[in-house]
């Protein structure tokens, strides 16, 4: 009986330690979450989910938030949930739904157009121009007049789809979207 007493405090120290570890490690991925979002698009956000504030969520937090991922925002909106002890009698599946919604609307509104567009405008440019455009936007290099040429005659809604593309992928996490598609405009106005 002594031995399945202790056994059963071992047991319980080893889930009461991994448990606080698991939410030391929350905690750590929510505020890199939070840190990702930035306070003003953060508060576009809450607003929209958790007010009855008519906020409207701008592009560039689109951007934000859809790079951030469904997954940090599903965690955003749980932990909220689960730590204000305003929502503690309500039925989350409304506020789960409308985090689903927001993200899908955001999803639509930063969604490039289709992939045959995106092939002409591909063709367009070339890779080496294209390369070198976009080590235009994301080392502040300039471009040449030969890709700027170019990436004229590709034109501005190519530019800018192609740009919403590339924001989107994974290897492009560390950029922030909103200088990513600032730096984007500026180079197409650099080289008109």
């Amino acid at each position: 009986m002594e031995r399945l007493s202790f056994f059963l405090i071992l047991v319980a120290s080893i889930c009461t330690t991994t448990i606080a570890s698991s939410q030391s490690n929350d905690i750590s991925f929510l505020h890199q979450c939070a840190k990702h979002m930035g306070e003003p698009c953060g508060k576009q956000v809450y607003n929209k989910m958790f007010t009855s504030n008519k906020t409207e969520i701008s592009i560039d937090c689109c951007y934000k938030l859809f790079q951030t991922g469904s997954y940090c925002h599903t965690k955003m909106t749980l932990f909220i949930l689960e730590t204000n002890q305003k929502y503690e009698n309500e039925e989350w599946i409304h506020y789960l739904t409308r985090a689903d919604d927001i993200f899908n609307k955001c999803d639509l509104a930063t969604r490039p157009d289709d992939t045959k567009f995106l092939s002409a405008c591909i063709e367009k440019i070339g890779s080496r121009c294209g390369e070198e455009v976009f080590n235009s936007i994301v080392n502040n290099t300039s471009t040449t007049e030969k890709c700027c040429d170019k990436l004229l005659y590709m034109g501005e809604r190519c530019h800018t789809n192609m740009a919403k593309i590339l924001i989107r992928t994974p290897e492009m996490k560390n950029m922030d979207p909103i200088e990513f598609m600032e730096r984007s405009k500026s180079v197409y106005d650099e080289c008109s």
